[in-house]
């Protein structure tokens, strides 16, 4: 029968056939490694020597993992300066690539001319801004109606704003000029 050294079994009159130790070590950033060992004990063996025995084994076995933990570690270095080399590699792309874009920016921004919509709000309130700056008096004496028929005419059929999205001084001369 196993030898407990005194330990009462309480209520309990069978045999203790196998031990197991298991231990949990902290490698650092929160992680941790589990080892332990499983062992079929002999009738006639005392438990805790056994148990003993057992972390012995586990410690030695850690030991054994520190000269693995110093490998892995250099082998995380390593990977570390591999990493930041490949970080900056993908910076240096990431840059080349904003560069690349830059120019196509600018094209897209670059928008072509723009007719005349009369129907458009924002044209008429560019239209009307413009004659009120050149001509305060296009309201009045009847030039109201012609320019409603100058605007008419002109509606799709001239450039109105230029690429930066300016009224063209020539559409707003062509307008005066045809009241």
């Amino acid at each position: 029968m196993v030898k407990t050294k005194g330990i009462k079994m309480g209520k309990l009159k069978g045999k203790i056939t196998e031990v197991r130790f298991d231990a949990t070590f902290n490698k650092g950033n929160y992680e941790s490694e589990k080892i332990g060992v499983t062992y079929q004990s002999e009738e006639t063996e005392d438990v805790f020597e056994v148990i003993e025995e057992l972390r012995k084994t586990v410690r030695e076995e850690k030991g054994a993992c520190k000269v693995d933990e110093e490998e892995t570690a250099s082998v995380e270095v390593a990977r570390k300066q591999h990493t930041s080399s490949v970080e900056e590699k993908v910076e240096e792309v990431k840059e080349e690539v904003k560069k690349a874009k830059k120019p196509k920016a600018e094209k897209a921004a670059k928008v072509e001319a723009v007719l005349y919509d009369r129907e458009n709000p924002l044209h008429k309130k560019l239209l009307v801004a413009c004659l009120d700056a050149k001509v305060p008096t296009w309201k009045s004496a009847g030039k109201a109606s012609k320019a409603a028929e100058v605007s008419k005419a002109l509606s799709g059929k001239e450039l109105f704003l230029d690429p930066k999205g300016e009224v063209l001084e020539s559409f707003v001369t062509l307008f005066i000029s045809s009241l």
